[in-house]
């Protein structure tokens, strides 16, 4: 089983909007500055820069080991592996007799009821 992804969303998106906060101011102050002929190739350096930068996480998040594929025999050894369940012989020798109970229906005249009028009883009252 492969282990559980973090999230890093949150990360991305803060990221995400004070890069375009910071972005946004310089090129206002650099579209205001700039001649009336240049003003168009601020707003084209601009966006190309933003471009190149989603571009480049984008790159980055498919290049390497992509996390969809299964995790290597080296990622299974470090996950710590379950340890086996230990049951008590008496809930195998009860589990036994459950299914002779269903197969027998003197069973349960015998023994079963038995057991049940036995653990229903009420309990002794204790003198105070």
């Amino acid at each position: 089983m492969p282990p559980p992804r973090e999230r890093r969303w949150p990360r991305f998106v803060v990221g995400y909007i004070l890069f375009l906060m910071i972005l946004a101011g310089i090129t206002a102050f650099v579209y205001e500055t700039a001649s009336p002929a240049s003003q168009p190739l601020v707003l084209r350096f601009a966006v190309a820069l933003l471009l190149a930068v989603v571009l480049l996480h984008i790159r980055s998040y498919f290049r390497g080991d992509p996390m969809w594929d299964p995790p290597s025999a080296f990622e299974s050894a470090l996950a710590p592996q379950r340890a086996a369940p230990k049951f008590d012989a008496s809930l195998f020798k009860l589990r036994g007799e459950l299914a002779d109970n269903v197969r027998s229906r003197t069973y349960f005249d015998k023994v079963s009821i038995k057991f049940c009028g036995r653990a229903c009883r009420p309990l002794p009252r204790l003198a105070t």
